[in-house]
């Protein structure tokens, strides 16, 4: 496929971008001179190696200043949005497919940037910048291809006793909990949009199975973002199918930042699902603002992760140990254990934290020793076929739905 790195690509010129599914960068294919042809040999200016693409395919013309797709009676067809097509005007953010082959184009306009800036600027400020519409398309097409092919990857952390250190619980994590920023994938990850809820089950659905897999026992913790309270008709059935999946072997619970435990505490739909479902609640917080969770109290948390840059520096000021052993005793009268993050595995911060009065924390390191591996590959037998069109037509749907949302968390 003639392409070009999209670093070196004139944002300029209308053009063609192709997503891999594996993540990378997107290539450019700029459209410099009409018509502008695609085909799948040279001398077309897009070439396209499939033998679904016949020579000729299609061709990108201009008529008073507007570009538009004419197919050129192609076998398989040319497609817009998901929709076959014979010729059609093209706008920014179309999907155009040809064969199996999906690209979306840019007109590179000018109004492109101020369209994005109304729909994505938080602010309207002079410090305000313009996020252009093709950011939001890359984010969205990305996700949009994991989650197709549930190509998410999963990893455990073990939770080792301090007195014995004997693994008692384990905590998933995935390759979406930490966006790349980079490409733009927080955008949709960090909305409340279906796609966004539908990606982080399945990294909680994947976590299971893999811990199912290794028959592994005692706890597994999964991660809840705080944005999914805000539909908590899809978390609590997202949550409640996944207890469903549960082995009576393993107790599941669902950790949230502490900052939404009033979040929680608001919504009792979430604590009677994971009551009914028998799954457990926890928390990850700093040692400073674990305090403010003893206010909810009622929520019956099973554990609570707390972060320090330091504990050793902590167990040397004398009035921080008087506040972290005061906290602990708190959470410990409550019924919750305290996990401990953020250390290493060295036999010295073990010891300190024993003497702070910590039972529980994360194995940093050595997880290799565990069988059990850092990250799961996605499981090539849990990828799905789709259409090309169908894809299209849901990629369409998704962008507008995370945009939609976006704007209506900006108004509140």
């Amino acid at each position: 496929m003639q392409t070009e790195q999209l670093t070196s690509c004139d944002n300029k010129l209308p053009r063609l971008e192709y997503y891999a599914p594996a993540g990378e960068a997107p290539d450019c294919s700029p459209i410099r001179s009409f018509p502008f042809t695609i085909g799948r040999v040279e001398p077309a200016d897009l070439t396209v190696n499939s033998k679904r693409v016949s020579r000729e395919h299609a061709v990108i013309e201009s008529h008073e200043g507007r570009l538009r797709i004419r197919d050129l009676q192609s076998t398989n067809g040319t497609f817009l949005n998901g929709e076959p097509v014979d010729e059609a005007w093209l706008t920014d953010g179309d999907i155009l497919t040809i064969a199996d082959t999906e690209f979306t184009f840019l007109s590179g306009e000018e109004q492109s940037a101020s369209v994005a800036t109304q729909v994505m600027n938080e602010s309207h400020g002079p410090e305000s910048k313009p996020r252009p519409v093709r950011e939001l398309i890359v984010g969205v097409r990305r996700m949009h291809e994991l989650s197709v092919h549930r190509a998410i990857n999963v990893g455990l952390r073990p939770i080792v006793n301090l007195n014995d250190e004997q693994i008692v619980g384990w905590s998933a994590y995935s390759s979406i909990d930490e966006p790349n920023t980079a490409l733009d994938d927080g955008i949709v990850l960090e909305s409340s949009s279906y796609l966004a809820s539908s990606l982080r089950q399945i990294a909680r659905v994947k976590s299971l199975k893999e811990f199912s897999k290794r028959q592994l026992t005692d706890r597994l913790l999964v991660r809840v973002n705080p944005v999914e309270l805000e539909d908590i008709a899809t978390l609590t059935s997202h949550l409640g199918r996944l207890a469903d999946e549960v082995p009576e072997a393993i107790t599941l619970v669902a950790i949230l930042p502490g900052k939404a435990a009033h979040q929680v505490q608001n919504t009792e739909e979430l604590p009677a699902v994971l009551e009914e479902a028998g799954m457990g609640l926890a928390f990850v917080s700093t040692v400073a603002d674990s305090r403010q969770l003893l206010d909810f109290a009622g929520l019956k948390p099973s554990n609570v992760v707390m972060t320090a840059k330091s504990f050793r520096e902590m167990s040397q000021r004398r009035a921080s140990r008087r506040q972290l052993t005061a906290v602990l005793a708190a959470f410990l009268e409550m019924g919750c254990q305290p996990i401990a993050d953020g250390i290493t595995d060295d036999d010295d911060d073990w010891h300190v934290l024993s003497d702070l009065g910590f039972e529980l924390a994360y194995r940093m390191k050595n997880i290799e020793e565990l069988a059990v591996p850092t990250i799961v590959e996605a499981d090539e037998n849990e990828k799905q076929e789709t259409d090309p069109a169908d894809r299209a037509q849901s990629t369409r749907a998704e962008i507008a739905e995370v945009t939609a949302r976006i704007r209506a968390s900006w108004s509140k």
